[in-house]
């Protein structure tokens, strides 16, 4: 029996081709898009899962309230803070603390400027499954000056040599020996390096500190009681640093990609819209299975009643055009893979991501196997049931099947170009939203700035180095600080005169060279630039922003004592400066003191003329050789750095984007075919109208009325639901473009314009055809 409906499927596929393309096409489109986003979704919930100890290791959290009354999370903690807990609580097995690195990594006369740098200590290897392909975890780290390479540093830096044992000048000024070769960190690993230096490089005395600088992990027995121990470290910084009032909290390992430190889903709501992008796309896919095949009832009514007469009951009729379904869904997987295989490089592109589909993994082939069956059984329903249900002696004497059937597709055809308008407007809501960021005022010059970071050689001689540079006529300024002005994450406790009680108020704040201001245009409303670099013993001048001045409720700032952290920085304030964005767009403008004492400089800024770029680019790589021989020119525009901040976003909009049009395609695809079967079964009215009179125009106006009203409802109920996630996508951000009605309306009038034009070529045909010809048809 089941070798009979195979070569019936097999028959109706060759009598009608163009509705198995369609049908095949449309569905492997929604197939190869949910895949795709099927292994970006699986690859986001496997971040950190690896790890052996995953439940029982724990991210450590600081959480205290900002001054506008707001709770923060924070996993930068004091360095003193991890190793305390673990001597504190016999529920700790083990602890780890972390600090990201860099610097310029010497071999012979070659040198690599590193990034990914990461100092830690031997307890990374025994809580987290990173394994050490040579060396011994034993002796590794046994001397402050060893060094563990990744094996693409280690290929990078030695070639096919063995590295082990090898020599590594950091910094042109201390020399470290490679003891241990580590597997590449998975990409599923938030925890990332591509050399590991010794925790204890930084000092005794600097990592027993408060000083907030690292993060840290710990690691509970198995019978350790997670919610008794969570009560229990709440108030561990309180009662051993009393002038910190800050909270501790630990978050799962398995958690801390997905959620923020207050454990709120951050990443998880992208996982969400992906997840749900996939399944809505599989859904409109399997929309267009269900109008065609019930469109095309009238072809296969009289097959039905045959059948019935000839003694096929109903069960054998429901089985027959499901298994036709399956076999639809089958091959249109098999299309699937061939699309996803084209396209999987470009959307890991897209996504920097690094997917691939593995056959070794069983759960990926058993959720295909699963999602083949589920298209096939959901595609292949309602006709299976509905064309079972003929009665013989009606389609025998009409040719044709129930009138009722045109309902249900009106509603499936609702349904797609409701979703379809409400991707619409999200995807052109995440655009603007994106075009707004980048267009935005942060309040500083940020165009034809070049950023370049500090090293050793360039710190010892900055000076030299900015008055060389400012010889040439192509540079308009040159400065320095110790982080990039669009992203301060720094923040210390102020204190000032006429500060009304002793509650501890924390500022952002960075150090600057004295011309900052100047490079990037930032605009003081109140009191006087920088004139000199701070020297030692000197009072240290501040200048705060607007936000500062209101939150210290100063009328008269300047002049005012001022100082942060302790007594050896006090100074006062002689300028404030127009509020800018020191943070990414999604924060509010809070307080931000800056000042020219050099605790450290990161980054050096150079201002050019936009009309030399490549010229001045090469002036100052030269003049960077002479300052700093042993580094490498590692630049970048300072426009595009902060592009990257936002480079989660860009990906997200765009994936959104182009599964949106894939979205609009499959439905169009799908009114396409229902339009060319809609149009052959009024086929005969259309010759007649023809007959009697009426114009082209007329008769196309009419095909396309129906198809008009289905849309225009759809909006309807689009409209609600894109404005719900459009309210959401927004309050991610504190600066963002608002709701804009007017996207509603021309995401409404763009699927209109769209739909008419998919069934316009259909609907031209039918009106311009010879009415002889129509009124012989059947």
């Amino acid at each position: 029996m089941f070798i009979n409906y195979l070569k019936i499927a097999f028959r109706n596929f060759g009598r009608s081709k163009g509705f198995t393309f369609i049908n095949i096409f449309g569905l492997a489109i929604g197939m190869a898009v949910c895949i795709l986003l099927m292994l970006w979704v699986q690859n986001e919930l496997s971040y950190n899962v690896f790890h052996e100890n995953s439940d029982q290791v724990y991210s450590v959290i600081q959480e205290g309230i900002w001054n506008d009354g707001k709770t923060y999370g924070s996993r930068t903690l004091p360095y003193r803070l991890t190793p305390l807990m673990h001597e504190l609580y016999p529920e700790i097995k083990n602890h780890v603390r972390l600090k990201d690195f860099g610097g310029m990594m010497a071999i012979g006369d070659r040198s690599f400027t590193e990034n990914n740098v990461l100092l830690t200590e031997p307890a990374l290897f025994e809580m987290f499954s990173f394994d050490l392909v040579a060396g011994d975890l034993q002796t590794a780290f046994d001397d402050i000056h060893n060094l563990i390479l990744t094996e693409d540093t280690a290929r990078k830096y030695f070639g096919d040599e063995d590295p082990m044992g090898k020599m590594i000048r950091y910094d042109n000024r201390t020399d470290f020996t490679v003891t241990g070769i580590a597997a590449n960190p998975p990409e599923n690993s938030t925890i990332q390096f591509d050399l590991i230096m010794q925790f204890t490089i930084l000092g005794e005395e600097r990592i027993n500190s408060w000083s907030w600088e690292s993060s840290g992990y710990i690691q509970l027995y198995e019978n350790a009681d997670v919610e008794a121990f969570k009560k229990k470290i709440e108030n561990t910084i309180v009662d051993n640093k009393p002038d910190n009032k800050n909270l501790v909290r630990i978050q799962p390992l398995a958690r801390v990609h997905l959620y923020d430190p207050l454990d709120k889903p951050q990443s998880l709501i992208f996982v969400i819209i992906f997840a749900a992008i996939g399944i809505i796309v599989l859904l409109i896919a399997c929309i267009n299975f269900m109008n065609l095949s019930t469109a095309k009832s009238a072809k296969r009514a009289k097959e039905v009643g045959i059948r019935k007469v000839v003694g096929a009951d109903r069960k054998g009729l429901i089985k027959q055009f499901i298994t036709e379904s399956i076999l639809t869904a089958i091959f249109a997987m098999i299309v699937a893979f061939v699309i996803v295989e084209l396209f999987l490089p470009s959307f890991n592109d897209l996504a920097h991501k690094q997917l691939d589909i593995t056959f070794s993994n069983i759960n990926f082939l058993v959720s295909l196997l699963v999602i083949t069956l589920l298209v096939g059984l959901i595609s292949g329903s309602y006709p299976a049931f509905y064309l079972s249900h003929f009665i013989p002696s009606k389609v025998l004497k009409s040719g044709s099947g129930s009138k009722t059937k045109n309902r249900f597709r009106t509603i499936l055809v609702v349904i797609q170009f409701t979703i379809s308008i409400a991707l619409i407007i999200c995807t052109a809501t995440v655009y603007n939203q994106l075009k707004y960021i980048q267009n935005k005022n942060l309040g500083f010059d940020k165009d034809f700035i070049i950023s370049i970071p500090m090293n050793t050689e360039l710190d010892d001689s900055f000076a030299s180095f900015k008055e060389e540079l400012l010889k040439n006529s192509n540079i308009l300024g040159v400065t320095s600080s110790s982080s990039s002005p669009a992203r301060v994450g720094n923040v210390n406790p102020a204190e000032w005169e006429g500060k009304a009680d002793d509650e501890k108020i924390l500022f952002n704040f960075f150090l600057v060279e004295k011309d900052f201001l100047k490079v990037f245009d930032m605009k003081l409303i109140e009191g006087e630039n920088f004139s000199k670099d701070h020297q030692q013993g000197e009072p240290v001048p501040y200048i705060v922003n607007e936000a500062a001045v209101k939150m210290m409720q100063l009328e008269n700032p300047i002049g005012k004592r001022f100082y942060m952290y302790d007594e050896s920085s006090a100074g006062e304030i002689i300028g404030v400066v127009k509020d800018y964005h020191f943070k990414t767009l999604d924060n509010d403008i809070g307080p931000i003191m800056i000042t020219t004492m050099k605790w450290w400089w990161s980054k050096v800024f150079v201002k050019i003329n936009p009309r030399n770029v490549p010229e001045s680019i090469e002036y100052i790589k030269d003049t960077f050789k002479q300052f700093a021989p042993n580094y490498e020119c590692d630049y970048s525009f300072f426009d595009e750095e902060i592009a990257q901040y936002y480079r989660e976003y860009y990906e997200i909009g765009s994936i959104i984007k182009y599964f949106a049009m894939l979205a609009i395609f499959i439905s169009c695809l799908g009114l396409f075919g229902l339009a060319s079967f809609m149009t052959e079964q009024r086929t005969k009215e259309i010759g007649i109208r023809k007959v009697l009179g009426s114009s082209a125009a007329k008769i196309v106006f009419l095909l396309t009325q129906g198809f008009s009203k289905w849309v225009l409802l759809a909006n309807i109920f689009a409209w609600p639901i894109a404005y719900f996630a459009v309210k959401k996508f927004l309050e991610m951000f504190a600066y963002n473009t608002g709701i804009q009605i007017w996207l509603f309306a021309a995401s409404g009038i763009l699927a209109l314009i769209i739909s008419i034009l998919t069934v316009s070529y259909q609907t031209f045909r039918a009106a311009n055809a010879n009415p002889i010809k129509a009124l012989k048809y059947e």
